[in-house]
C-alpha cells in the first residue's frame, strides 16, 4: 500500500525538524528521517494502531514515535498521512469518538 502525505503532515515536519535543529541540527534531521521512516511504514501494517476517533466519516488511527504522534487514514489503496504533532499538544480535538462505534 502507499503512503502520502499531506501538505499539513510535510509541513509539521519541517517545524519539527526547525524547533529540534535549534538545540541540536545533527539530531533534527535524524530524528526528521525516523519520523518519516515510521510514517513509511505504515505500509505494510496499517491497520496496527489505535483509531483515535472518526473525521469526515473515515477513521482516523495514531501511531506513537518518541515524544510524537503519527495522525493517518486508511483508504483502499493508500496511508494517508494527515498530521505528525507532538504528543503534549491536545490532537485529540477535532477528532469524535460519537462517529466511531
Amino acid at each position: 500500500m502507499k503512503v502520502r502525505f499531506s501538505r499539513q503532515a510535510r509541513a509539521d515536519l519541517a517545524n519539527i525538524t526547525r524547533v529540534i535543529a535549534k538545540d541540536n541540527p545533527a539530531r533534527a534531521d535524524s530524528f526528521a528521517d525516523e519520523l518519516e521512516a515510521a510514517s513509511l511504514a505504515l505500509s505494510s501494517m496499517e491497520k496496527a494502531f489505535q483509531v483515535l476517533g472518526t473525521r469526515n466519516g473515515q477513521e482516523v488511527r495514531q501511531k506513537p514515535h518518541g515524544n510524537y504522534v503519527i495522525l493517518y487514514r486508511v483508504t483502499a489503496h493508500h496511508v494517508d498521512i494527515l498530521r505528525i504533532i507532538h504528543g503534549a499538544r491536545n490532537y485529540r480535538k477535532g477528532f469524535t469518538t460519537k462517529e466511531y462505534r
